[in-house]
């Protein structure tokens, strides 16, 4: 089906688009420098940057002017905004037949460029994604991610791979032939999950996208449960706004992912979705409503913390209330996980 022992090297363009990410462009320009040093054909790095107010552009001139490994670079600065604009524009300067996209807060590993190349071997593959991983040493939310990823890419993720089924490669790091990007019409403007749009666009034409998780990359994780909610939303939203863009591909005639895949992810979101606001009503009903019968206990010392004036308490434990009756719902295992390392999230909030 795909390579992973061939060895396969062509020219490939790595092209970043950036925004305001002079804390970490330099980060990600050296790990990719460390990456062409390991993969052992031409690197070229574009970076798109893309109406930024710090110094991203300087920082990343000065980055890849010192990487050896590096065989040439662009640094394009533009006052257009959007993430899309900006990538289409970087296709405009590349030549190569393979395109590496990295977001400008993403390090990839040294491997990963050498083993995600390994697939094109095969002619049928349009797009390889790897494994992203949070930055370790982040905090709890960070381990709970990478419990989520491991399940999600590192196992659901091949699955669906084994029978052609996969539709939604990260955009933080996946590779794309450049072929099947233009035959795809490239990425599309004005839209939440551009990155799962263009692979797949790719798959309705017939090209495969694959999945390899040894080539692993790490990504920033929200500290906070707010961004987290926010992330988590925009991903949703994403969801159904590349649906409904690609409805065509939704139960078609002899496609596993319109038939399969697609409708399983669907359901899966549509549940998560639905059942976060029946469980926050069970959390905070009315005083004289019949207690639910899978009320969490820290619901009561949640309400009892907020009345006595201790906010803190009360969200700590309204927090874990919420997790417990979400991995009694079978929400997810990072939920019944979480839940039962409780005791390590009020450690590290000081309590």
């Amino acid at each position: 089906m795909v390579s992973r022992r061939r060895a396969f090297a062509p020219p490939v363009a790595v092209l970043i688009p950036a925004h305001n990410e002079a804390h970490q462009i330099s980060a990600t320009l050296k790990a990719v420098n460390a990456a062409a040093k390991r993969y052992g054909g031409p690197v070229r790095v574009v970076v798109m940057e893309n109406c930024s107010e710090d110094e991203t552009a300087r920082l990343a001139e000065t980055t890849l002017a010192a990487c050896e490994h590096i065989a040439s670079f662009v640094v394009d600065a533009s006052t257009i905004p959007g993430k899309a604009k900006a990538l289409n524009r970087g296709l405009d300067l590349i030549d190569e037949d393979f395109v590496v996209r990295i977001d400008a807060d993403t390090e990839i590993t040294d491997r990963a460029i050498h083993l995600a190349m390994r697939h094109f071997a095969n002619d049928q593959v349009g797009a390889v994604g790897g494994l992203p991983m949070p930055h370790e040493g982040e905090g709890l939310l960070s381990k709970v991610r990478a419990i989520e990823v491991l399940l999600r890419h590192g196992f659901v993720q091949v699955s669906f791979g084994a029978f052609g089924g996969i539709f939604d490669l990260p955009g933080m790091f996946v590779i794309y032939r450049k072929g099947a990007l233009d035959a795809a019409g490239g990425f599309t403007e004005g839209m939440n999950g551009e990155d799962t749009d263009i692979t797949l666009a790719m798959a309705s034409i017939g090209y495969r996208n694959v999945s390899e998780p040894r080539a692993k990359f790490f990504t920033e994780t929200p500290d906070t449960l707010a961004f987290l909610r926010e992330q988590r939303t925009r991903w949703f939203r994403s969801l159904y706004h590349v649906t409904a863009h690609n409805r065509s591909a939704l139960f078609a005639n002899g496609s596993v992912i319109g038939n399969v895949s697609l409708p399983f992810t669907l359901l899966n979101g549509a549940r998560r979705a639905m059942m976060t606001p029946l469980l926050v009503r069970l959390l905070h009903f009315r005083r004289g409503v019949r207690p639910s019968p899978f009320r969490h206990r820290g619901g009561g010392r949640a309400g009892h913390a907020l009345r006595a004036g201790d906010h803190r308490a009360g969200d700590l434990a309204a927090f874990r209330s919420f997790v417990g009756v979400a991995a009694l719902h079978g929400l997810s295992l990072p939920a019944l996980l979480l839940h039962a390392r409780f005791d390590t999230f009020a450690d590290l909030s000081g309590r």
